[in-house]
């Protein structure tokens, strides 16, 4: 049975409403195995995984000697900018490798190894001492400070997964910088962990490095003479493919072999009725689940926590209002509490909701002592709301503004315009909503309208009726592709503001 006609005839067995249970699965699954191994990658040190021999090879050393006429016998050309490389290899394969935005691949054709008996015979006896199967050598060549390699990592399919890279030094000291793999925090970009490798050194990055780290050539226009490094790696050999392949099973031949012999399992997702020909499409079934209602969770501050605003308040028609707020918390306990009902809906499938929109109301608990402006605070916010986006990839995410407070120190009210700027272009940037309704709790020339909608610090019954027409708009809507200049509301001075 061919692999089309295998899936026609699943799609068939299929159970409609399953299917979608195992999408929903599925999603969930692979949002906290992101959530996991961003976890997993921003608790790896590199100083485990780099071992640094400062004396492994004396300059005055015979074999230092006939390495460094090797190495300037390549032909190397004496220029600045990227730096040059030669494929050194006993494999015959040549080594292609992409650049950092995939838009150019760079491919190096073999030098027979033999031809170097000096890096040859470096590389056997690393082999002997450290029991590794390095084949492969690949020689880079910076001209001076100018010339220097950026953040890339070496885990291309070609070499041995589990194998170490050794790299050997010739010549000036340069500063190697390791950096964790991108996209697992906001600051992959900053040096975790600096070596610099002398003349005669060798660094080992074990296996596990470059999954989980990148590392590149700082450049230094100080540096006015070269430097020569030697990279010892092992490369997969077509016999080591042809066993390896022959050793890992296709998911799809398994579940061929699976359903030929009817062994499909059983489940939410597949019915056990026999498979039908069908000559005419498959009808819709009926929906005999149970509906999940769009749900809208708010995650806020005293401003909006539980006992302020409930379910009743919120709750439009065929809709479900869920308040997480929690008083006096700062925007590390809301994306602690994000985290805990994310990790609640993946352990228990049956309490799970359809999360329509989250709604995050930071409030001023972080900004109220902040002498020296609320700046600092931009990297956190956006962490709360990549999380929001990647836990809950198909859910809208509004962040409330900040609502005006009490002039309790000089720098109070400064700090709270700046912060609702800043929420403001981090809504822009990720694609966020923002619902500015700073203007609703304040008079017309400006000031915080004390004896109207506040009792002290926070709102009165009457504010918080004004947040909860805001909110029960947000949660009745379902789309926010337009722009409103103004919304009514119930109340005589009520005055809308646009949703940016």
């Amino acid at each position: 049975m061919s692999e089309v006609n295998f899936v026609v005839q699943l799609l068939h067995k299929l159970d409609f409403n399953g299917l979608k249970h195992c999408k929903s699965v599925l999603d969930t699954l692979v949002n906290k195995a992101s959530f996991v191994r961003a976890k997993e990658v921003q608790s790896k040190d590199p100083r485990d995984y780099i071992d640094y021999d400062p004396s492994f090879m004396s300059p005055d050393s015979a074999p230092y000697g006939i390495i460094s006429g090797e190495v300037e016998s390549l032909g190397f050309k004496k220029n600045a900018g990227q730096p040059q490389t030669k494929w050194i290899t006993a494999t015959g394969q040549s080594y292609s490798w992409s650049s950092n935005d995939g838009q150019r691949v760079t491919t190096k054709e073999p030098i027979d190894i033999a031809s170097v008996p000096g890096i040859k015979s470096l590389m056997e006896d690393l082999n002997t001492i450290r029991g590794t199967k390095y084949n492969s050598c690949l020689v880079c060549y910076y001209h001076d400070g100018q010339s220097f390699s950026s953040y890339h990592d070496d885990d291309e399919d070609c070499f041995e997964p589990n194998s170490s890279i050794a790299v050997v030094s010739f010549g000036v000291d340069r500063t190697v910088e390791f950096v964790r793999q991108p996209g697992y925090s906001s600051s992959d970009t900053r040096p975790l962990y600096s070596l610099k490798p002398g003349d005669g050194s060798i660094y080992t990055m074990k296996p596990g490095c470059q999954e989980f780290f990148q590392h590149g050539v700082k450049r230094d226009l100080r540096v006015k003479k070269p430097r020569f490094c030697l990279s010892f790696r092992e490369m997969v050999t077509p016999d080591t493919k042809q066993a390896q392949s022959n050793l890992v099973s296709s998911p799809i031949k398994e579940l061929i072999q699976k359903f030929n012999e009817g062994r499909v399992p059983a489940g939410p997702c597949f019915s056990t009725k026999p498979v039908e020909v069908l000559s005419d499409p498959p009808t819709k079934p009926p929906n005999t689940h149970h509906t999940k209602r769009n749900t809208t969770v708010l995650i806020g501050t005293s401003i909006t926590s539980k006992h302020r605003i409930k379910n009743h308040q919120i709750v439009t028609r065929g809709k479900k209002f869920i308040n997480l707020s929690e008083s006096g918390a700062k925007i590390r306990d809301i994306r602690d509490t994000l985290h805990l009902f994310f990790n609640n809906q993946v352990d228990n499938s049956k309490e799970a909701v359809n999360v329509e929109k989250i709604i995050f109301s930071f409030g001023t608990n972080d900004i109220k002592y902040s002498r020296r402006g609320v700046w600092h605070l931009r990297k956190y916010v956006s962490d709360v709301l990549r999380d929001a986006k990647n836990m809950f990839p198909e859910s809208i995410i509004i962040v409330q503004c900040c609502l005006p407070i009490l002039e309790l120190y000089w720098y109070t009210v400064p700090n709270v315009i700046k912060f609702n700027q800043m929420l403001s272009q981090i809504c822009s940037e990720l694609n966020c909503i923002y619902m500015d309704c700073f203007r609703d709790f304040i008079t017309c020339d400006g000031r915080r309208n004390n004896n109207l909608f506040y009792d002290w610090l926070h709102l009165n019954d009457v504010g918080l009726g004004i947040l909860c027409y805001w909110l029960k708009f947000i949660v009745s809507q379902s789309s926010f592709n337009h722009v409103l200049s103004n919304i009514p509301l119930s109340y005589n001075r009520g005055r809308g503001r646009a949703l940016y």
